[in-house]
C-alpha cells in the first residue's frame, strides 16, 4: 500500500522500494455463494459494519495488527477484478509458464 503496515513498521512500501505502479494492500473478504439476493448480502454487509465499528473490535483488530476498513460489495468486486488484473499482467511480464 501507500503506507507501512503497523505490524511490519521497518518493511518498506513497494514505492519505497522503487517498484512503481504496483500495490498489494492486504485485506479480508467475505463472499456469498452466487445467486445470493442483493437484500440478503447488503443485511450482512450492515451487521458486519457494525460490529466492525465497535471501538471494542476495531481496537482488538488494531491490536493484532490489521487495518479495519469497510468496503461495499461492489467495491469489493472491484477490488478483486483489478486485484486480478494486475497479477495476470505480472504473470505475463514475467514469461511464467504453467506448469
Amino acid at each position: 500500500g501507500q503506507q507501512r503496515q503497523g505490524v511490519l513498521p521497518d518493511v518498506p512500501t513497494f514505492a519505497e522500494l522503487g517498484i512503481a505502479g504496483f500495490e498489494d494492500l492486504p485485506y479480508y473478504g467475505l463472499f456469498a455463494p452466487a445467486g445470493t439476493a442483493p437484500a440478503v448480502v447488503e443485511r450482512f454487509s450492515n451487521a458486519l459494519a457494525g460490529v466492525l465499528h465497535q471501538p471494542g473490535v476495531k481496537a482488538r483488530l488494531t491490536e493484532l495488527g490489521l487495518s479495519v476498513g469497510m468496503m461495499t460489495s461492489a467495491q469489493l468486486a472491484s477490488r478483486e477484478r483489478a486485484y486480478s488484473a494486475t497479477w495476470a499482467r505480472l504473470i505475463k511480464a514475467g514469461n511464467f509458464q504453467p506448469q
